[in-house]
């Protein structure tokens, strides 16, 4: 309606205080907005504010596989102050896990505020910072005169290896569908797959998901792509028709095939 503060009162069993003694902060209802607005509250010196991650854009120009090349370039978040650089990282994962600093051409590991992209050194693998665990993400991170932000408002995308070839084999340990479709021979309902720990998805750009009448692809019907870094997918209702398929297959896929 017409609120637009939030009051913490002190109470006991014998009632509340009173709206002075209470802290109080304004807030403003998003509608499904991107950012919240920064908002300080009365009576306590706290600031929450938002920030809207980067968009990275990145394509891998070294056909060698587990070697990058390329431009890794991001568009900075509007308005944002105390910038002094940037820093791009691999990971093993969405944590930053295992994370090694990859290096420009000119500006080594931190890139110059205006910059706005790093352009790999030349013969750069594709490794973490510990053996076993594949770099699977790429990220940008803002340094601010107060220090690196956090890794969960760093800017990432899953990272592509160019290999000139089609994705290595992943394994699953985990594929899971309930069909809730109750339309004789069509299904409907989502599907949930989980790669195995140190499963290596920098060759995949997307999942292909099927319908095969084996299980090793017999007769296959094409259902939907789905990005990587998504592990899992709807299958609207009555919008797959089984006829003699009885497999549900989840293939790792890319330009290649």
């Amino acid at each position: 309606g017409d609120r637009s503060f939030v009051f913490v009162y002190p109470q006991n069993p014998n009632g509340r205080s009173s709206a002075l003694a209470a802290a109080r902060v304004p807030f403003a209802d998003l509608g499904g907005g991107a950012s919240a607005p920064t908002v300080t509250s009365t009576g306590i010196s706290t600031t929450t504010t938002t920030r809207p991650r980067m968009v990275v854009r990145y394509q891998d120009s070294n056909a060698v596989a587990g070697k990058l090349g390329g431009l890794v370039q991001w568009e900075p978040r509007p308005g944002d102050v105390g910038v002094l650089s940037y820093k791009v990282f691999i990971a093993f994962d969405e944590m930053n896990s295992y994370g090694a600093a990859l290096w420009d051409q000119v500006y080594n590991t931190n890139i110059p505020n205006g910059v706005n992209q790093l352009n790999i050194y030349s013969g750069t693998g594709r490794g973490t910072s510990k053996g076993g665990y594949p770099a699977n993400w790429l990220f940008v991170f803002t340094l601010y005169n107060s220090g690196l932000e956090p890794v969960d408002r760093a800017a990432r995308i899953p990272l592509y290896d160019e290999s000139a070839a089609v994705p290595t084999m992943v394994a699953f340990s985990r594929l899971v569908f309930v069909d809730t479709d109750d339309t004789p021979a069509a299904l409907g309902g989502t599907v949930e797959w989980s790669p195995v720990p140190l499963a290596d998805l920098a060759y995949t750009s997307y999942y292909g998901l099927y319908l095969a009448e084996s299980s090793g692809g017999a007769n296959l019907k094409y259902l939907k792509s789905i990005q990587i870094g998504t592990n899992q997918a709807l299958i609207a209702a009555s919008g797959a028709e089984v006829g003699a398929r009885g497999y549900l297959l989840v293939y790792c896929e890319n330009s290649r095939g």
